[in-house]
């Protein structure tokens, strides 16, 4: 059995950062070292990370990431041309 807590996240609105960690299968540590990438929302010293920028995010690193492998594909072949 896992330590991970289980999130519904059709229901939640925002998630703290070991609750966002978890949904993303990363650590906590490793989130925090993207935090000021992430839209987030402060209550006192408490930081939630609303879902659905959570998921924009995700979108928009993934299709950077994909954009960065594209061309650097290109940038290979056109070198072996």
């Amino acid at each position: 059995m896992s330590d991970r807590p289980v999130i519904d996240l059709g229901t939640r609105l925002a998630l703290g950062i070991e609750e966002a960690a978890a949904a993303l299968g990363i650590s906590p540590n490793l989130l925090r070292e993207h935090l000021a990438e992430l839209p987030k929302v402060y209550f006192g010293r408490r930081v939630v990370i609303p879902v659905d920028e959570l998921r924009a995010w995700l979108a928009s690193r993934a299709q950077a990431d994909q954009t960065a492998t594209d061309k650097k594909v290109d940038e290979i072949l056109g070198a072996l041309r």
